[in-house]
């Protein structure tokens, strides 16, 4: 009989150990250049990759040097529509250079995929995915390929008033519906819940996870300023810049690190030498080193126009660092909780030059708002948002 028991223990135990994963297939426009939504996708699909089996399928071709995706653990697929990722750059670009029929290309190719081309797109993914896989789509262009007879799940990375803008409202009237949608805060889904009865039904809450580890920092360092994120319109860099140019002008102390790259780069360069800003601001480029780029900072300096709940904010706090931000929607508070940094009302170069002077000069308060940044970022752990997406993940898988 003891044997019996033992055979039968580690009979179950090795079915256990053998059960098969869930598989996820999650769909991403690029692995070429820094952008928040595939920061944030990196992360939960690293975290997720022991407890899922996971393909990111990747809409664009493969690039030289691939930013993201480069887990072992995980398989990547490059589908090769090169067209689609960054059009609005691409177009801009080709013009720009002198090369019209390249942007029309770009032009025509994203026409065809919206008219014909993904419904190619949802017919590969669905023979890509078997019935009990769950696919995920993390972009308004990646909704559009996932395919119906299959588990979907969305996931939303900005705000409320651009849920509703027209092009996004366009992809969606495309796309089928999802089984699930996952918002980044109870703020951004409580006013869309106002204009939407299916996110009312199937809307969930799980914020983005803070991915580096918390570093207690309480210090002064000078007036020392970083800038992480695209050079691009929705960034608005160029009020930062203004702002700026007004310390030096009055003889304020400061330095400014900008970490970042986009279409902007060639009017950020050309602001910063027109004004005299070279001896305070340094232009980097991207960079993978988001830590390292953050430690011995005084803030955080962000002057978007919009933003869903920007993931560099939290990092910054994961690292001591309060944040000086634009108001850049409804989200501002639940981004920068107060105590956490500062938020300026006015999108005027001059507001923003006297509110970040004021407190660059407030050294206590500083200090103060460094204090509870570190002790928010603590309470935002990977570890606690991995789990709320594992059990999501699982109760979507049994349905």
């Amino acid at each position: 009989m003891l044997a019996i028991h033992v055979s039968l223990y580690f009979a179950f135990a090795y079915n256990i150990g053998m059960a098969e994963k869930t598989r996820l297939l999650w769909l991403m426009e690029h692995a070429s250049y820094q952008g928040g939504v595939e920061t944030v996708s990196e992360g939960l699909i690293d975290g997720l990759s022991d407890r899922f089996d996971i393909t990111v399928v990747v809409l664009d071709r493969r690039p030289d040097h691939p930013i993201y995706f480069n887990n072992p653990k995980i398989k990547t697929v490059y589908l090769g529509l090169d067209y689609l990722p960054r059009q609005d750059q691409q177009i801009v670009n080709y013009f720009r250079s002198g090369h019209p029929l390249k942007a029309l290309r770009v032009v025509f190719g994203v026409f065809y995929y919206l008219v014909l081309g993904h419904f190619f797109l949802r017919s590969k993914i669905k023979k890509m995915a078997g019935p009990n896989d769950i696919v995920l789509a993390s972009i308004s262009t990646t909704y559009l390929g996932v395919p119906r007879g299959r588990k979907a799940l969305f996931h939303y990375h900005f705000n409320a008033e651009h849920y509703f803008s027209f092009l996004e409202s366009f992809y969606r009237h495309l796309a089928r519906k999802p089984d699930v949608e996952v918002f980044l805060s109870e703020g951004i889904i409580r006013d869309i819940k106002k204009r939407s009865s299916f996110v009312r039904r199937h809307g969930v809450v799980i914020v983005n996870p803070i991915k580096l580890g918390p570093t207690h920092d309480i210090a002064y360092y000078g007036g020392k300023l970083v800038y992480i994120g695209r050079l691009a319109e929705q960034k608005n860099p160029i009020l930062l810049l203004k702002a700026l140019k007004i310390m030096k002008e009055r003889g304020f102390p400061f330095t400014l690190d900008m970490y970042g790259d986009g279409k902007l780069r060639p009017e950020v360069e050309s602001f910063i030498a027109a004004n005299g800003l070279k001896d305070r601001v340094l232009l980097h480029g991207e960079t993978s080193d988001v830590q390292g780029a953050l430690q011995g900072k005084d803030l955080l300096v962000l002057s978007s126009n919009f933003e869903g709940l920007p993931l560099v904010a939290g990092e910054a706090m994961s690292q001591s660092v309060p944040v000086f931000s634009t108001r850049f929607g409804e989200t501002a508070e639940e981004s920068i909780p107060v105590g956490t940094g500062f938020i300026v009302d006015s999108f005027e170069p001059e507001d923003y030059a006297n509110a970040l002077m004021e407190l660059l000069s407030d050294h206590e308060k500083l200090l103060d708002f460094r204090e509870e940044a570190y002790r928010f970022a603590c309470s935002h752990s990977k570890e606690a948002v991995i789990n709320e997406w594992t059990q999501l993940l699982n109760s979507l898988a049994k349905r």
